[in-house]
């Protein structure tokens, strides 16, 4: 834990004394950028563009004009957002591990082996009273050509231990509470261009996602525009005492 914390003071102080360019030291950026997207800008700054004396307005041509900030860029910030986040998108997962490949393969072949021969199975079946309908399908969701074995085969061929793995990440997302933070997420990359999301887990092992304001996010320098390539990240978590 000792060890942990002087890590910890040495990487916040390299990063802010003499680390990269990116994220916190970038905050004072970051911050005027969200004023403008927000329309909180200072009004200060253009009344000199037309003349006006912002120190005694009464000398201007212009003393009852309104300079209100007109919010267009909140507007097309938003919709921008919404484009984002109105996009829906759902886990998939495939297992990759040569069992789960040969368990696929093999109910492909006898489904389509029994979709060719479907008549003298049957008749056969009939016969002998066994059934060589392939576990998991009945008579009537045989496909009867290459092509239905084919979306058939896209549609039904998924393992139990995908399906669960799709249905509890679609839980731990929703648990987190993801839609929100996918605005929170789409709003940072459209007003200041980054955005950033820590992952890990709670006290009882269970994913946590949460958002990371990026002139709070610490990171080594990098070339690699995607940072693969970096030893350590981190973000500064800010307390309040009450």
């Amino acid at each position: 834990k000792e060890y942990g914390l002087k890590l910890a003071k040495a990487i916040y102080h390299n990063s802010t004394s003499s680390g990269n360019g990116l994220f916190y030291n970038e905050k004072e950026m970051y911050r005027t950028y969200i004023k403008y997207a927000n329309g909180n800008q200072d009004i200060e700054q253009y009344k000199p563009l037309l003349g006006v004396n912002t120190k005694n307005i009464n000398e201007s041509m212009l003393p009852s004009i309104d300079w209100g900030i007109r919010n267009y860029a909140t507007k097309k910030i938003n919709v921008v957002v919404s484009k984002i986040t109105n996009r829906e998108y759902d886990p998939v997962v495939g297992a990759i591990d040569q069992m789960a490949n040969d368990f696929k393969k093999d109910y492909n072949a006898r489904v389509k082996a029994f979709s060719k021969d479907k008549a003298w199975l049957m008749e056969k079946g009939k016969q002998l009273g066994a059934d060589f309908v392939p576990e998991g399908l009945d008579i009537n969701s045989i496909p009867d050509n290459d092509a239905e074995i084919e979306i058939h085969a896209l549609a039904n061929n998924k393992l139990h231990s995908e399906l669960e793995l799709e249905m509890g990440i679609g839980y731990h997302l929703s648990r987190n509470d993801y839609d929100y933070l996918r605005t929170e997420l789409a709003y940072d990359l459209v007003a200041i261009g980054v955005c950033g999301a820590w992952v890990g887990m709670d006290e009882h092992l269970n994913p946590i996602i949460k958002r990371i304001r990026p002139e709070d996010a610490i990171v080594p320098y990098t070339e690699n525009p995607n940072f693969k390539n970096i030893n350590y990240g981190g973000s500064i978590r800010r307390m309040t005492v009450g």
